[in-house]
């Protein structure tokens, strides 16, 4: 509480009370804290005027929750406790997350022209195929970059882009973002290949698809043959 909202009430008597209030017609979210002082001086009441987006989600998923159990109030200070016991569930998973991203690619053999210290700043490369040529990920691609990370609990660590034929005998050009998640430490090896888990995207129409691809390290980048 006292980090949260910079003030000094640990290791005295004084204590503070979290209130929130909803109103659906605006969409507006006010929350307030009191602080109660154990020495006789007036109690003191602050407006939180720098809820993060992730705050004021969890708070108001929380208010639903109380509501759908049938109670009329939600108990802040549990709340905001229970809001940072996540956050840093949150933090550990990512952690882990990076973690296996970056084995998967010392574990491809991507190390020039350093892969990983550019992966480590923030940049994602990409192999195009039919030589696997390595390349930063583009404007357009890491946009899908952001949406696939945005919408789970992923991490894109490569990219392979090449033209394939599909069923039918069409050929479409695909973009496959390789992933890294929790579950996935190492990449067991299939046929020729690694098996690794991807989206992949269609770039002439239609959605893309998540699932195992199989890919095998060429020419200083990746090729997927699967």
């Amino acid at each position: 509480m006292d980090l949260r909202f910079g003030i000094a009430t640990r290791d005295t008597s004084d204590f503070v009370n979290v209130y929130a209030d909803y109103y659906p017609d605006s969409d507006r979210l006010v929350v307030t804290y009191i602080v109660i002082y154990s020495d006789g001086r007036n109690d003191e009441s602050f407006e939180v005027n720098d809820l993060a987006d992730s705050e004021r989600e969890h708070i108001i998923r929380l208010m639903n929750e109380e509501c759908q159990n049938g109670n009329n109030g939600l108990d802040m200070t549990s709340a905001l406790k229970k809001m940072n016991t996540e956050e840093n569930e949150e933090v550990h998973l990512n952690e882990i997350i990076l973690k296996n991203a970056e084995n998967h690619i010392q574990q491809m053999g991507l190390f020039q022209p350093n892969v990983l210290n550019d992966f480590k700043g923030g940049i994602v490369n990409y192999s195009e195929e039919p030589h696997s040529i390595l390349f930063w990920a583009t404007d357009a691609q890491n946009e899908v970059i952001d949406m696939l990370e945005r919408k789970g609990a992923c991490k894109v660590w490569h990219i392979i882009k090449g033209t394939y034929v599909c069923p039918g005998g069409e050929r479409q050009q695909i973009e496959t973002y390789l992933l890294a998640i929790e579950e996935k430490t190492e990449f067991p090896e299939w046929n020729d290949g690694f098996s690794a888990y991807s989206y992949s995207r269609f770039l002439s129409a239609g959605p893309g698809d998540y699932g195992d691809v199989i890919i095998k390290p060429i020419n200083g980048g990746l090729k997927r043959t699967v």
